[in-house]
């Protein structure tokens, strides 16, 4: 019995394992950027309300997704989103919004006061697309703007954006995520306001 527990030492050493747990460090990455600058609105003495953003199903989690093949996903090992996308893009299109000073007001829930207009949105795919040359960090948010006092729809469409990756690296896949979002909240902002 001493001896076969003295081979399996040897064996679990000369094999490379070991006892002690691995421990693997996770970073943690936010989207955070704001457009530099986003169109202006005539002032409409109104509040706009923006909901809570949904999310596509692969999308809606920590885990950051990348594809190299077309039809594919999956996620970094090592570094994954702080929060949801929809949480940290939620802030940045009530800035976005309330920097087109179109609104007399600009809201998030829970908001229980009276508003006009509610930004409803959806962010339909975040990855990191490298089975693309080049490599680009794609954001596609579809939007749809209605006016509550007289039930229409105002907008429905996506806005998309892609913004280049520039190594292979998931710190510089992150900042063409940031831009990509920049971006797409730009465009919003300026389809928001073209439609009023």
């Amino acid at each position: 019995m001493r001896i076969a527990r003295t081979a399996l030492a040897v064996a679990a050493v000369l094999s490379g394992c070991s006892f002690t747990p691995v421990q693997v460090e996770v970073r943690t990455a936010v989207i955070e950027q704001l457009p530099a600058q986003v169109a202006q609105g005539t002032p409409h003495p109104a509040t706009l309300l923006v909901r809570v953003a949904a999310t596509a199903a692969p999308y809606d989690t920590t885990r950051i997704a990348y594809a190299t093949a077309p039809h594919e996903i999956a996620y970094y090992a090592h570094v994954e989103w702080a929060r949801r996308p929809a949480a940290m893009v939620q802030p940045l299109l009530v800035q976005a919004m309330r920097a087109t000073h179109a609104f007399a007001a600009v809201e998030a829930p829970p908001f229980l006061d009276r508003y006009r207009y509610a930004l409803h949105t959806e962010i339909r795919e975040l990855r990191m697309d490298f089975s693309a040359a080049p490599p680009a960090a794609r954001l596609v948010l579809h939007a749809r703007l209605s006016d509550e006092d007289s039930g229409r729809t105002l907008l429905d469409r996506d806005i998309s954006a892609a913004e280049p990756i520039a190594a292979r690296t998931p710190e510089a896949a992150i900042a063409a995520a940031n831009a990509a979002a920049a971006k797409a909240l730009g465009d919003l902002a300026g389809v928001v306001v073209g439609a009023l």
